[in-house]
């Protein structure tokens, strides 16, 4: 969810699980703002093809997923490599110490 002023310029954001979490927290914080609301007309399926094209190969190249999927990536000029697969690796080189 994009906070935005009166000439749409992004004063701040935040990640929901859903839209209804995402407009449930606006109007915790701007008693109101659900009035305000404005659809983007965009299916979720749109969505994620813009994405896919924004991120291009910027993926993880274990797991494959993007940048806005995982928690931190970490890349060099070859490999993106994300949190989760860190993770992973992590536990299976050390699964005494993970278990």
């Amino acid at each position: 969810m994009f906070h935005c002023d009166g000439e749409w310029t992004v004063l701040g954001c935040s990640a929901h699980s859903s839209v209804e979490d995402a407009k449930a927290r606006a109007e915790r914080s701007y008693l109101g703002i659900s009035a305000c609301w404005v659809d983007a007309n965009v299916s979720k399926e749109a969505a994620e093809a813009y994405l896919d094209e924004l991120f291009g190969d910027d993926r993880c190249s274990f797991c494959g997923r993007r940048a806005d999927l995982v928690e931190q990536m970490f890349s060099n000029d070859e490999v993106h490599i994300c949190s989760g697969c860190v993770d992973e690796y992590h536990k299976m080189l050390h699964p005494r110490v993970c278990s």
